[in-house]
Protein backbone atom coordinates (compact mmCIF):
# COMPACT_ATOMS: atom_id res chain seq x y z
CA UNK A 1 0.00 0.00 0.00
CA UNK A 2 2.28 2.48 1.00
CA UNK A 3 4.47 1.87 -2.64
CA UNK A 4 0.78 2.73 -4.15
CA UNK A 5 1.02 5.91 -2.12
CA UNK A 6 4.10 6.73 -3.13
CA UNK A 7 3.59 5.95 -6.83
CA UNK A 8 0.00 8.35 -6.76
CA UNK A 9 2.48 11.49 -5.57
CA UNK A 10 5.08 10.71 -7.98
CA UNK A 11 2.37 11.27 -11.21
CA UNK A 12 0.55 14.10 -9.25
CA UNK A 13 -2.49 12.08 -8.78
CA UNK A 14 -4.88 12.23 -5.32
CA UNK A 15 -5.33 15.48 -3.65
CA UNK A 16 -3.70 17.77 -5.77
CA UNK A 17 -5.24 16.80 -9.18
CA UNK A 18 -9.08 17.75 -7.57
CA UNK A 19 -7.85 20.69 -6.30
CA UNK A 20 -6.14 21.40 -9.58
CA UNK A 21 -8.97 20.84 -11.73
CA UNK A 22 -11.75 22.87 -9.55
CA UNK A 23 -9.28 26.03 -9.40
CA UNK A 24 -8.36 25.60 -13.09
CA UNK A 25 -12.49 25.64 -13.59
CA UNK A 26 -12.99 28.54 -11.35
CA UNK A 27 -10.30 30.55 -13.43
CA UNK A 28 -12.11 29.57 -17.02
CA UNK A 29 -16.07 30.98 -15.58
CA UNK A 30 -14.00 33.97 -13.60
CA UNK A 31 -12.47 34.93 -17.27
CA UNK A 32 -15.80 33.60 -19.33
CA UNK A 33 -17.44 35.88 -17.04
CA UNK A 34 -15.45 39.45 -17.45
CA UNK A 35 -15.43 38.95 -21.31
CA UNK A 36 -19.23 38.70 -21.20
CA UNK A 37 -19.34 41.84 -18.87
CA UNK A 38 -16.86 44.02 -20.97
CA UNK A 39 -19.04 42.66 -24.02
CA UNK A 40 -22.34 43.97 -22.88
CA UNK A 41 -20.38 47.38 -21.39
CA UNK A 42 -18.80 48.13 -24.91
CA UNK A 43 -22.30 47.17 -26.86
CA UNK A 44 -24.43 49.23 -23.77
CA UNK A 45 -21.35 52.43 -24.99
CA UNK A 46 -21.79 52.22 -28.51
CA UNK A 47 -25.59 51.88 -28.41
CA UNK A 48 -25.80 55.26 -25.72
CA UNK A 49 -23.28 57.00 -28.01
CA UNK A 50 -25.28 58.26 -30.23
CA UNK A 51 -28.09 59.13 -27.87
CA UNK A 52 -28.28 63.02 -26.98
CA UNK A 53 -27.76 64.10 -23.10
CA UNK A 54 -31.30 63.75 -22.32
CA UNK A 55 -31.12 59.64 -23.34
CA UNK A 56 -33.60 60.30 -26.24
CA UNK A 57 -33.47 60.66 -30.36
CA UNK A 58 -35.36 63.47 -30.63
CA UNK A 59 -34.13 67.40 -30.88
CA UNK A 60 -34.81 69.82 -27.82
CA UNK A 61 -37.99 71.91 -28.90
CA UNK A 62 -37.70 74.67 -30.86
CA UNK A 63 -34.38 73.08 -32.59
CA UNK A 64 -34.52 72.84 -36.01
CA UNK A 65 -34.43 69.19 -37.46
CA UNK A 66 -33.06 68.87 -41.16
CA UNK A 67 -35.36 66.13 -43.12
CA UNK A 68 -35.21 64.71 -46.53
CA UNK A 69 -38.02 64.00 -48.69
CA UNK A 70 -37.82 61.08 -51.40
CA UNK A 71 -36.04 63.13 -54.51
CA UNK A 72 -33.48 63.59 -51.49
CA UNK A 73 -34.01 67.26 -50.78
CA UNK A 74 -33.66 69.19 -47.39
CA UNK A 75 -36.52 70.49 -45.64
CA UNK A 76 -36.34 72.47 -42.68
CA UNK A 77 -39.12 71.25 -40.05
CA UNK A 78 -39.39 72.39 -35.88
CA UNK A 79 -40.25 69.70 -33.48
CA UNK A 80 -42.50 70.76 -30.24
CA UNK A 81 -41.98 68.60 -27.33
CA UNK A 82 -45.03 68.39 -25.09
CA UNK A 83 -44.92 67.34 -21.53
CA UNK A 84 -46.18 64.20 -20.82
CA UNK A 85 -50.24 63.21 -20.64
CA UNK A 86 -52.02 61.36 -18.07
CA UNK A 87 -54.89 60.13 -18.41
CA UNK A 88 -57.90 57.51 -17.19
CA UNK A 89 -58.52 55.01 -20.35
CA UNK A 90 -62.35 54.57 -21.14
CA UNK A 91 -62.40 51.24 -19.62
CA UNK A 92 -65.68 49.39 -17.49
CA UNK A 93 -63.41 48.91 -14.32
CA UNK A 94 -62.13 52.74 -14.29
CA UNK A 95 -58.75 51.62 -13.29
CA UNK A 96 -56.23 51.91 -16.38
CA UNK A 97 -53.76 54.90 -16.94
CA UNK A 98 -52.07 55.90 -20.06
CA UNK A 99 -49.17 58.45 -19.79
CA UNK A 100 -48.14 59.34 -23.16
CA UNK A 101 -45.08 61.94 -24.35
CA UNK A 102 -45.19 63.27 -27.58
CA UNK A 103 -42.79 65.28 -29.83
CA UNK A 104 -44.83 67.23 -32.77
CA UNK A 105 -42.69 67.73 -36.14
CA UNK A 106 -44.53 71.01 -37.95
CA UNK A 107 -44.40 72.18 -41.51
CA UNK A 108 -44.78 75.92 -42.10
CA UNK A 109 -45.14 76.96 -38.60
CA UNK A 110 -42.75 77.45 -36.16
CA UNK A 111 -42.29 76.13 -32.66
CA UNK A 112 -42.57 79.25 -31.42
CA UNK A 113 -45.91 79.71 -32.97
CA UNK A 114 -47.21 76.25 -31.98
CA UNK A 115 -46.20 76.80 -28.29
CA UNK A 116 -48.46 79.92 -27.89
CA UNK A 117 -51.12 77.36 -28.65
CA UNK A 118 -50.02 75.01 -26.46
CA UNK A 119 -53.35 75.01 -23.87
CA UNK A 120 -55.52 74.31 -27.02
CA UNK A 121 -53.09 71.06 -28.63
CA UNK A 122 -53.24 69.49 -24.75
CA UNK A 123 -56.89 70.32 -24.51
CA UNK A 124 -57.83 68.23 -27.39
CA UNK A 125 -55.36 65.67 -26.97
CA UNK A 126 -56.50 64.75 -23.38
CA UNK A 127 -60.06 64.89 -25.05
CA UNK A 128 -58.73 61.93 -27.71
CA UNK A 129 -56.98 59.95 -25.37
CA UNK A 130 -59.61 60.10 -22.15
CA UNK A 131 -61.98 58.98 -25.06
CA UNK A 132 -60.08 55.68 -26.04
CA UNK A 133 -60.21 52.36 -24.17
CA UNK A 134 -57.36 49.78 -23.87
CA UNK A 135 -58.20 47.72 -26.67
CA UNK A 136 -58.14 50.36 -28.85
CA UNK A 137 -54.19 51.72 -27.82
CA UNK A 138 -53.25 48.59 -26.73
CA UNK A 139 -52.18 47.35 -30.42
CA UNK A 140 -49.61 48.16 -32.77
CA UNK A 141 -52.12 49.12 -34.97
CA UNK A 142 -54.44 51.22 -32.90
CA UNK A 143 -50.97 53.12 -31.82
CA UNK A 144 -50.67 53.98 -35.78
CA UNK A 145 -54.37 55.07 -35.41
CA UNK A 146 -53.89 57.24 -32.75
CA UNK A 147 -50.85 59.47 -33.60
CA UNK A 148 -53.10 59.86 -37.07
CA UNK A 149 -55.99 61.40 -35.01
CA UNK A 150 -53.48 63.34 -32.53
CA UNK A 151 -52.00 64.70 -35.86
CA UNK A 152 -55.46 65.78 -37.37
CA UNK A 153 -56.40 67.13 -34.01
CA UNK A 154 -53.77 69.16 -33.85
CA UNK A 155 -54.12 70.80 -37.25
CA UNK A 156 -57.57 71.38 -36.57
CA UNK A 157 -55.83 73.86 -33.51
CA UNK A 158 -53.05 75.50 -35.90
CA UNK A 159 -54.69 78.31 -38.02
CA UNK A 160 -51.34 77.91 -40.53
CA UNK A 161 -49.11 75.09 -41.38
CA UNK A 162 -49.43 71.29 -40.49
CA UNK A 163 -48.31 68.69 -38.60
CA UNK A 164 -46.22 66.21 -40.50
CA UNK A 165 -45.69 63.95 -37.81
CA UNK A 166 -46.22 63.03 -34.04
CA UNK A 167 -43.67 60.46 -32.58
CA UNK A 168 -44.40 59.02 -29.14
CA UNK A 169 -41.96 58.85 -26.86
CA UNK A 170 -43.29 57.82 -24.19
CA UNK A 171 -46.30 55.45 -23.77
CA UNK A 172 -47.27 53.27 -20.95
CA UNK A 173 -50.47 51.88 -20.25
CA UNK A 174 -51.16 50.55 -16.24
Amino acid sequence: MAEEKDKKEDKGEGNEKGSKGFLGKKKLLIIIAVVILLAAGGGGFFFMEGKGEDGGDSAPQGEEVKSGDQEGEAMESEVLSLSPFIVNLLDESGTRYLKVSIDVELGGIGAEEAAKRTARIRDSIIILLSSKRYSDVGTVEGKYQLRDEMAARINKVMPKGHVKAVYFTDFVIQ
